[in-house]
């Protein structure tokens, strides 16, 4: 929303001599622009030449007693008798009342693109014709206190603000990859898995030394069936060591049923101690 510059006026069709078309653009001025006290058409009229070709986004008016306005856009190319097209079409600054009783003059109203007319907010100019009228009261001097003209919101700030977002999001992405790396390699959780995996790992150990061990078994077939009674109660000792979260709250005892084959058998905590 870069400020368009107002290099020169074109053409005006009434001021007064305290109070010209040139403070409107001006920021040094103190003073409105006022149509001259011997003017009573109630219309005023000021062409502005911009600095350069600019697509128009916004325009701020300061009023100074104007009842409406309208804003039309031109080229400094066209010949004299080529039309201005019709940007801001006519939007009221005052209300008959407050015109007829002198107040509320000097409001401000901010137009945006949305305000402006579609066959011309999206093209390109450099002459600006402003029109300010009064209709209502045409024994009291009239115009505007300031102009101020400013360009669309710019694309490239747009393409900008997105990329620093799109970097934004990677950086806490790999924020959050990085915090669950931390607490995977915390030597609490490795802890706790590698404790796992080692009493998986020494429990299978067991099961090889003692198939290797056992006299009674088979060489040809590693099968718990195969051990014998002593190795079969060693095997389940070391498999009752291993953390099981299902079964927190029970106590384990190895059991011997009828045919002589051993199992393992869990009893919960509360019925032994009833």
């Amino acid at each position: 929303m870069a400020p368009i510059k107002i290099k020169h006026v074109v053409s005006f069709s009434s001021q007064d001599p305290k109070y010209c078309v040139e403070n409107i653009f001006c920021s040094d001025a103190m003073r409105p622009w006022l149509c001259s006290s011997k003017d009573h058409s109630g219309i005023l009229k000021v062409d502005l030449q911009l600095e350069k070709v600019s697509a128009i986004g916004y325009i701020d008016i300061g009023n100074c007693g104007s009842a409406l306005i309208q804003v039309d856009v031109g080229r400094s190319s066209w010949p004299h008798d080529v039309p201005y097209e019709a940007l801001l079409a006519t939007a009221s600054l005052m209300s008959p009342v407050e015109s007829r009783q002198g107040i509320n003059r000097t409001g401000v109203r901010m137009f945006k693109s949305g305000d402006f007319l579609s066959q011309a907010r999206n093209e390109l100019w450099d002459r600006v014709r402003v029109t300010c009228s009064q209709p209502f009261n045409k024994h009291t001097p009239f115009g505007l206190s300031f102009l101020r003209i400013r360009t669309p919101e710019d694309e490239s700030e747009h393409s900008e603000s997105t990329e620093t977002q799109i970097v934004q999001e990677k950086s806490k992405s790999n924020d959050i990859r990085k915090q669950a790396q931390d607490w995977l390699s915390s030597p609490t959780v490795q802890k706790i898995f590698n404790g796992q995996m080692q009493m998986k790992c020494s429990t299978e150990v067991t099961q090889t030394n003692l198939l290797s061990m056992d006299s009674t078994s088979n060489c040809c077939m590693k099968d718990l069936a195969f051990l014998s009674r002593t190795a079969r109660m060693v095997l389940s000792a070391r498999q009752s060591q291993l953390p099981d979260r299902r079964m927190s709250g029970t106590e384990s005892f190895h059991c011997e049923d009828s045919n002589g084959k051993l199992y393992l058998k869990r009893v919960k905590r509360s019925a032994l101690e009833i």
